[in-house]
């Protein structure tokens, strides 16, 4: 399951690195090129979030509550 993800962010990324412009002004008149770019990076990091929390739930580890004082 983690490695199916791990593929798809890499996937994403290599997309994302083929077809980004050297420059600001070319990126801004990429139109649906700069959406799809928003997406597989958006994609990517909830990717990333989804494998913290299998990670999480593997590990039986509970996010920490208020310091007591």
């Amino acid at each position: 399951m983690i490695k199916n993800k791990l593929k798809t962010i890499e996937e994403n990324i290599e997309l994302v690195r083929e077809n980004f412009p050297n420059n600001l002004d070319d990126f801004l008149d990429l139109g649906l090129v700069k959406d799809g770019i928003y997406k597989r990076i958006d994609s990517s990091i909830q990717e990333i979030l989804n494998v913290c929390s299998i990670i999480n739930t593997d590990l039986d580890l509970v996010f920490p509550q208020k310091e007591m004082r």
